[in-house]
């Protein structure tokens, strides 16, 4: 099998014709604007003129390395990247995309990467019937783990819509609940928790383990005896689990096991005679809230919110059995969507398994 650089099978072009001139996005306009990283659409324009529509093309941040496969017009929003194209007559261009998947370089300067280092690397390069055998492959397998996610956002969705229907939206209180601060529905007392009283194989969680937006938990790891430097909250199933660190990430979880936290998580436990766990997570995960914590939050670099702050957010009251009902539909929702999450599992492993066995020369 042929070995070639990235470079010899990846044309680049830079995108400074295709720049979006006004950054006055609406999502009511009809062409994105893309970012090579995580954000990817940063929203979308009216602009006509300018347009990259050369398709499809591998979006490449020439910064950071990450990238993105796209297959429709767009605008972008900067010229930190390139616009990579396949040389056709040698190479599948979705071959090529599941292959970067596979690559990791340490890209801590602050360069630009594509020229110096990214394209110089070598990859496998089979006949481009076999690439493209390769590509439609882990196309399939990726259709099912995109699928799953989908899936798993619709009953999120599916959340959120019970909850504005059963109680209105929050800020504009179209049911006339009675308004609260949250320190009157939550006790906000902390279990310190110092190094030495740690025991050995405790439950820790640390920020990163939560996910943002969705609230689940990544990673619990299994403490060694001294391990942890510092203190730690504890926290057990009655508690909710909310990172005040970047608020706008939105980090709301739900354990159901006991455990120690980091002190940029606060461990808030619902008063049950007063409100529902499942209640107030979805007042804390509402767009309203967010954007209230966004806004209360300090420090340039890291910003965090006081639970001073969260403590005496004003929110909705409604009675504590018509919040126990959402809980129980809640509860519902959540079994479906654990079992989604369990098909998710399946099909990522499954993806990556064949990933990794492609570039090997075992799937074809």
């Amino acid at each position: 099998m042929e070995t070639v650089k990235l470079g010899d099978v990846l044309e680049y072009e830079q995108p400074t014709k295709y720049i979006v001139d006004s950054v006055n996005y609406d999502d009511s306009f009809t062409i994105p604007v893309l970012t090579a990283g995580k954000s990817f659409i940063l929203g979308y324009t009216d602009e006509t003129t300018g347009v990259f529509d050369n398709l499809p093309v591998i979006i490449f941040d020439d910064f950071t390395t990450a990238f993105h496969y796209v297959d429709f017009p767009f605008k972008v929003k900067s010229s930190a990247m390139k616009i990579l194209k396949p040389v056709k007559e040698r190479a599948d261009i979705k071959y090529l995309y599941y292959k970067m998947q596979t690559i990791s370089i340490d890209n801590d300067l602050h360069k630009r990467y594509w020229i110096s280092k990214y394209s110089q690397i070598q990859i496998p390069l089979p006949s481009l019937p076999q690439q493209q055998k390769i590509a439609n492959i882990l196309d399939a397998t990726d259709a099912l783990r995109q699928n799953d996610k989908a899936l798993i956002a619709k009953y999120d969705e599916l959340t959120q819509a019970l909850f504005l229907d059963m109680f209105g939206d929050p800020v504009s209180n179209p049911k006339g609940w009675e308004k609260v601060e949250m320190k009157k529905l939550c006790s906000f007392k902390k279990k310190n928790i110092k190094p030495e009283d740690i025991e050995e194989g405790e439950n820790y969680v640390a920020l990163d383990s939560i996910e943002k937006v969705t609230g689940n938990i990544t990673t619990v790891y299994n403490v060694e005896k001294g391990e942890l430097k510092s203190n730690k909250f504890w926290f057990d199933n009655s508690y909710i689990l909310y990172g005040k660190l970047r608020p706008y990430l939105n980090k709301v979880a739900l354990p159901n096991f006991e455990g120690v936290c980091s002190t940029d998580i606060i461990p808030i436990q619902p008063i049950t005679t007063k409100s529902n766990k499942l209640f107030i997570t979805s007042i804390l995960r509402h767009n309203s809230f967010v954007a209230f914590a966004d806004e209360r939050s300090s420090g340039a670099n890291l910003p965090r919110i006081s639970p001073t702050e969260v403590e005496k957010y004003s929110t909705i009251n409604p009675p504590l059995d018509l919040q126990n009902q959402f809980a129980e539909r809640v509860a519902v929702i959540e079994e479906q969507k654990a079992i989604a999450q369990k098909s998710l599992e399946y099909s990522e492993s499954l993806f990556n398994s064949l990933l990794q066995k492609a570039f090997k020369g075992e799937l074809v």
